[in-house]
Order: structure tokens, then sequence, then C-alpha cells
């Protein structure tokens, strides 16, 4: 069993490893409030020369705005996330009720879904169907029971903001090629308003970004370590949303920076303006607090291109 280690014997065991500190009570008490274990295991190998050496001159308050920088990140990233899931589900929503307008509760019949992954289509629908039936059964009003009580049906723009991310992925997934085609036009036409270049979205390329924004919502929705984070699949190269930041043809597009970038398909330039902005901001802030390595190399921890923190800002539309 791994033995206890009070805070006064943290502190002590990161001195020995040549860490400084210009506070130890400030930095007792961090540790306190957020776990030793997630601080230091977590934010601090980067600083390090190797497993038990920090790079001379390296003080805890660079690994504590390491930590604030991540924190930031993920904090950011779920809130504009959640804006790309509001614009996806109700975009899919939309066209799936457009094509099966005169078939109530069509999108839980597998006939409305091509027959190719039928297990799968099955698991979703389920999903669905158990989402429906525990929102009729609460005591309390909602718009599912309400619908359902009064026209014997639930509309799909009705239940879809209740069902996870991943099951509105599988559903587009498994949608019929109308469907998926008339929703990734639209798409296309978000990732106009950000690049002003026209780009034809393949509903196949829409699934595997859908596949990377999922991988990372899961990641900051359980507060996991956001630096170095991969999705499992790499995306295709689409260059005008890599090329003008310097990914190449084979550079790695499996990576936070790459789902930042494709989320320029998920919402209209005056949302992704201000996002782009936000993060840049955290950057350069949390930059000016980090001097015993490189700022590129936190940059890489992400997978941000060197001097991305450095970046001008997006235009962003003023107040009236």
């Amino acid at each position: 069993m791994r033995p206890f280690k009070n805070l006064e014997q943290q502190i002590q065991i990161l001195r020995e490893r040549g860490l400084a500190f210009d506070n130890e009570e400030e930095a007792k008490l961090y540790l306190l409030d957020n776990n030793y274990y997630n601080i230091i295991n977590m934010y601090s190998k980067v600083f390090q020369e190797n497993t038990n050496q920090y790079v001379s001159g390296t003080e805890f308050k660079e690994i504590k705005a390491l930590h604030i920088l991540d924190t930031e990140i993920k904090a950011n990233l779920m809130k504009f996330i959640l804006v790309a899931e509001k614009h996806f589900k109700s975009i899919l929503s939309y066209y799936m009720a457009e094509e099966y307008h005169d078939m109530p509760y069509a999108y839980l019949r597998t006939s409305s879904y091509p027959d190719t992954s039928p297990l799968e289509i099955s698991r979703t629908l389920s999903d669905i169907s158990r989402k429906i039936a525990s929102l009729i059964q609460k005591k309390e009003p909602n718009s599912v029971k309400h619908h359902h009580g009064n026209y014997h049906d639930v509309p799909l723009w009705v239940i879809i903001n209740e069902l996870e991310f991943g099951t509105v992925r599988h559903m587009y997934k498994h949608s019929s090629s109308r469907v998926r085609t008339k929703v990734a036009r639209r798409l296309a036409q978000f990732l106009y308003s950000n690049t002003k270049e026209s780009v034809q979205l393949p509903p196949e390329y829409i699934d595997r970004m859908l596949e990377h924004i999922n991988e990372i919502r899961n990641c900051v929705a359980h507060n996991n370590k956001l630096h170095h984070f991969t999705c499992r699949k790499h995306l295709y190269h689409v260059a005008v949303l890599f090329e003008p930041y310097g990914v190449l043809k084979d550079s790695p597009k499996n990576t936070v920076f790459s789902t930042f970038l494709t989320l320029q398909c998920f919402m209209p330039d005056k949302d992704y303006r201000i996002f782009y902005n936000t993060l840049l901001k955290r950057f350069k802030v949390q930059s000016k607090n980090i001097s015993t390595i490189p700022f590129s190399k936190v940059l890489e921890c992400y997978s941000f291109p060197d001097g991305w923190h450095l970046s001008e800002k997006r235009a962003q539309q003023t107040k009236e």
C-alpha cells in the first residue's frame, strides 16, 4: 500500500526534485484543494528533465498556471461544444421531420433507416425509447409528457434536446442519404461563414468529426486531463480547415487542435470568433506565467502550432 504523505511531506518531495516555491503556504492549500496527484502527476511532467528532477528554476506557480490553463480550455471547449451540439440537433431534427412529417414516431421506426447496420440502429432507437418512457413517467410536467398526452406523439424536435450527444450522432450516422446530405450541406454553410470558401462536406466526414467532438466532450465532461489527449481515429485532410494553421496533409488530425478547427463546421462565424478569441486570450495570459520552458512546449501539449498564442484576434461584431 502506498503510504499517505501530508502536505509538508509533499512539499519536501517536490523540493528534493528541484521545484521552487515563492509561497509554500499557498502551494499547500492549492494541493489540498486540487489534489496532489492531479496537479503533480498530470501537469508537471512538461517541466521535468526526468521522473525525479525538474528543469532548473522551475517554480510551483508554473505548474499551477498549466493546471489553470487546462481547466480554462476545458471549460471553453464544453461551452462551445454545447453551442455546436445545439445547432446540430436542431438541423438534424428539422430534416428528419421534413422527411417523415406524416408519420408519428417516424424516428423510432427501423423502416426510417437504411438496413445496413440493424443492430446499431436497434440499440440507438432503444436508447431513445427509454428516454421518452422515462420522461413520460415523471411526475413533474415536461414537454415530452405534454406532447404524448395531448397529441399522442412526441416530435423529434421535442425529444432531441433530451438525448445524449452520442445517441444523436448515431441517429445521423444511420439516417437516410437524403437527410445526411441535407445536414452536411447546412454544416458546409457554417464552414463557409468562417472561412469564406465553399467546400463540400461528405456525410462520412461529418461522422468522423462528430466522433472527435464526442470524445473531447467526454474527456472534458469527466474533467480528465486534456493535454496530450488524442482521438482514436484521424480526420481526413480538408485544406480550408487545416492549412491556414500549418496543419499539412500528413500532420496528425486526431488532436485537440484539429477538433478545435472542425468546430467551424458546427457554428456560425459570430460564435466561432468568440470561441477562438477566448482560447487565444487564455493561452496568452498563462504564457506570461510560464518562463522556465519555452511556451511552445505547452502549445505542443494540445497540438496548437508554435506561436499560436501570439496570433491576431478575430474581429468580433460590436454591440450597437
